[in-house]
């Protein structure tokens, strides 16, 4: 997301979800988590994917 333009997740307990890999196997969610942000609430969203953290939306290595 942007400052004018951010992104928020919300969790809905009443429905259950699951993706696939690239395998078509089909998981539940993955493991995320926000990183180098100032507070909890804010920061570069990670997904563990093959056993390694993971930044979602940029061509970064980290």
């Amino acid at each position: 997301g942007e400052i004018d333009r951010q992104i928020t997740f919300t969790r809905l307990v009443d429905r259950q979800f699951s993706f696939s890999d690239s395998d078509g196997r089909l998981s539940g969610w993955p493991d995320v988590r926000l990183v180098d942000g100032h507070s909890v609430l804010e920061g570069r969203l990670q997904m563990f994917y093959k056993e390694q953290w993971r930044s979602v939306c940029t061509n970064s290595k980290k």
